[in-house]
This record gives C-alpha cells, sequence and structure tokens, in this order.
C-alpha cells in the first residue's frame, strides 16, 4: 500500500488489520488479495463499523450451525445438550466504535 493511499483512506489498513487477527496469520496469507479488494472499498467510520457488524453476523451464524449440528448428533447417541446464553461481562467499548463516537 502505498503512503498516499494509506493517507486517503485510513481504514483501508484497519479492515486489513482487523481481519488479519481475527482469522490469524495462517488463514489470512491465502486471502489477502480479497480482502485488500474489500478494505479499499471500506472509506468511512460508518461503513467500518457496518463491515464489523457483518463480520460478527457471519462468525455468529456460523458458530450457532456447528452448535446445532453436534446437538444433533449427540441426539442420536441418546445424550441431551444444553447450550447456555450468557450475557457478556463488563461490557466495554465496542471495536468498531472510534474514540470520537464514545
Amino acid at each position: 500500500m502505498s503512503w498516499f493511499n494509506a493517507l486517503s483512506n485510513p481504514f483501508q489498513q484497519s479492515v486489513k488489520k482487523f481481519i488479519y487477527e481475527l482469522i490469524g496469520p495462517e488463514r489470512y496469507i491465502n486471502h489477502d488479495p480479497i480482502v485488500g479488494l474489500l478494505a479499499k472499498n471500506v472509506s468511512t467510520a460508518e461503513e467500518y463499523e457496518q463491515l464489523g457488524k457483518f463480520i460478527a453476523e457471519v462468525y455468529e451464524a456460523g458458530y450457532m450451525r456447528a452448535v446445532e449440528e453436534h446437538d444433533k448428533e449427540l441426539k442420536k447417541l441418546g445424550l441431551k445438550t444444553t447450550i447456555k446464553k450468557t450475557e457478556p461481562q463488563g461490557q466495554g467499548p465496542s471495536i468498531f466504535q472510534s474514540e470520537k463516537s464514545s
């Protein structure tokens, strides 16, 4: 990324860093080109926040699908599972909020 691009769109590097930290270096390296294309199109704080919420929704949907599939398999074995939902403790600031919006 050029110096000019970094200054003209500060969210580009933030998006790449967020996804890198989320999926780790081993997985990120395979997706760097598409993450770069996605990151170029995020140019406002609102878009950055919306992208974060979208990624969280995808993550949650995948997690819940995996839990449901495991639950079905365990039921076939005669085991009962209970998924207990808990509220997050100590609700800190959102990672998608800037200091200005807090």
